[in-house]
């Protein structure tokens, strides 16, 4: 498996495309799109998104629900400051 620059929006579609996602629950996301590209290997991206849909739908059972993706994104840097440790800034 090739790493490479990977959608993270692209894969959530094409993992949500493989669940069986029974009517009483529904799925959405949010903020995927501004994300930039992870280096991954695509494949393994979209399984991750399977597993997490599907152990939602596993821990929903037959309850009606909604399950919600997020897409958050911090840029963390690095600082070194005049005789200090170096500390993260966000």
């Amino acid at each position: 498996m090739r790493e490479q620059a990977t959608s993270i929006e692209k894969c959530y579609h094409t993992a949500l495309k493989r669940v069986k996602l029974p009517s009483h629950i529904t799925v959405s996301a949010t903020d995927l799109a501004q994300l930039p590209p992870v280096l991954a290997s695509e494949e393994q991206l979209c399984l991750v998104f399977f597993n997490l849909i599907d152990n939602a739908l596993d821990a929903l059972g037959e309850q009606t629900g909604h399950i919600e993706v997020y897409g958050v994104w911090w840029k963390i840097r690095w600082m070194k400051r005049a005789g200090s440790r170096d500390r993260r800034e966000r």
